[in-house]
């Protein structure tokens, strides 16, 4: 839990027995989670982790929600991958253009999506609190207890945003801070999502 990876690897011939908890890590080149055997009779379970490199789970049931999980995943079959609700690197969802791939029979329906909101209202006249959020799915239903990690950049054609690089934990904001009678086009972007 918490920790920093250039890879994490869990290999076992006989069946996972039990339960295993992955929480809250970031992981850089590879997550893998595969079992030679026959399926046990227990769960891994992947919440709020950052996986950037190759993700990837065979033999072992399975429950990924809440991750960031960008680049390339391996899901193969051989014991149920539940794979719903986590950040796939695009609005789109895995498999297309920009989002992770391969992710072959696991359940993967509803992801994630990065969202974006601007608040003049709420802020003085020269500045604006830009909202990140991803932790809603299909027509915006939000779920509060999303944890999906990432990092996200927020810019302006005028004016200053800070912090300019965003962490997000399910959500997050920035301020932009604009010249008078300013029109700027603030853009949003995580991974391949890109919002203005």
């Amino acid at each position: 839990s918490s920790n920093t990876l250039d890879q994490i690897q869990l290999d076992l011939a006989g069946g996972l027995a039990g339960a295993l908890s992955v929480t809250s890590n970031t992981v850089g080149e590879q997550a893998a989670f595969i079992n030679s055997g026959g399926v046990g009779a227990g769960t891994s379970t992947l919440t709020g982790n950052n996986f950037s490199g190759l993700t990837s789970s065979q033999g072992i049931t399975s429950i990924l929600k809440f991750n960031r999980i960008f680049n390339r995943a391996s899901f193969a079959s051989g014991a149920d991958v539940d794979a719903r609700l986590n950040w796939w690197g695009c609005n789109k969802g895995p498999g297309a253009a920009g989002c992770t791939s391969g992710t072959g029979s696991a359940v993967v329906s509803a992801w994630l999506l990065f969202t974006s909101e601007t608040d003049f209202r709420c802020t003085s006249p020269t500045s604006a609190t830009v909202y990140l959020n991803l932790s809603s799915y299909g027509d915006g239903f939000i779920i509060p207890e999303s944890v999906a990690p990432g990092l996200a950049t927020v810019s302006t054609t005028q004016g200053s945003v800070n912090p300019s690089v965003v962490p997000i934990v399910g959500s997050g904001s920035a301020v932009v801070t604009l010249p008078l009678a300013a029109t700027p086009t603030i853009t949003s972007q995580l991974d391949s999502a890109t919002i203005r």
